[in-house]
């Protein structure tokens, strides 16, 4: 596909099929980013500034809650006991 052919139609589309899939939101903001990549770089470095990066406007999913990390007394003491 032509990068000028992507529209935000498609873009939503790939979100919404990744989403379905059970993606979760950070991968899918990756893989958003590796599309967006390609118009960035034909945008500067072949001066192609008419092109639209839609990508770039696409509806990113919500990140999920970070995950809760606890220290167990165990692995608390076990660099301790490193000289």
């Amino acid at each position: 596909m032509d990068l000028a052919a992507i529209k935000p139609k498609h873009d939503s589309e790939f979100v919404a099929a990744q989403v379905a899939r059970e993606m979760s939101g950070s991968s899918i903001r990756i893989y958003l980013a590796l599309l967006s990549h390609p118009f960035t770089v034909v945008a500067r470095e072949w001066e192609m500034d008419s092109l639209d990066n839609s990508i770039r406007l696409a509806r990113r999913p919500k990140l999920e809650a970070g995950r809760e990390r606890t220290l167990t007394p165990e692995a608390g003491n076990a660099d301790s006991s490193q000289p």
